[in-house]
């Protein structure tokens, strides 16, 4: 299975001003064209989906961009370990980068403890 994703017309500049619809249209476009693969290491501990910054720069800069400025900063456990992550929350998804990349796991399966810190249900 081919690992690219469609280019996003203009998505780095959804950030830069109040976000329109078609703005945003191109970006859940992307989204959904983009392949995600199954982090398989967490699958049990904490599911998600991911893909590199290779398989599609152009989308990996503008969630990048999302995430920068308009994420917020949220603690997330696992194992009893606290991890501190900037999260920008579209559609059904939250997502984060980590280096070269871009992660993102479904909201409705998202928990948050007494502490505030999330975690996620298998």
């Amino acid at each position: 299975m081919a690992r690219k994703g469609i280019c996003v017309i203009s998505v780095l500049n959804m950030i830069q001003t109040e976000p329109s619809p078609k703005k945003l249209k191109d970006l859940e476009k992307g989204i959904k064209n983009q392949y995600w693969q199954t982090a398989k290491t967490y699958e049990k501990i904490a599911p998600h989906e991911y893909f590199i910054k290779e398989w599609n720069e152009e989308l990996f800069a503008a969630l990048s961009e999302a995430i920068s400025k308009e994420g917020k900063e949220e603690f997330f456990k696992l194992g009893g370990t606290k991890y501190k992550y900037r999260y920008f929350y579209f559609g059904q998804y939250r997502y984060w980068a980590i280096e070269d990349v871009l992660n993102r796991a479904l909201i409705k399966k998202i928990k948050y403890d007494k502490d505030g810190a999330s975690h996620q249900e298998t």
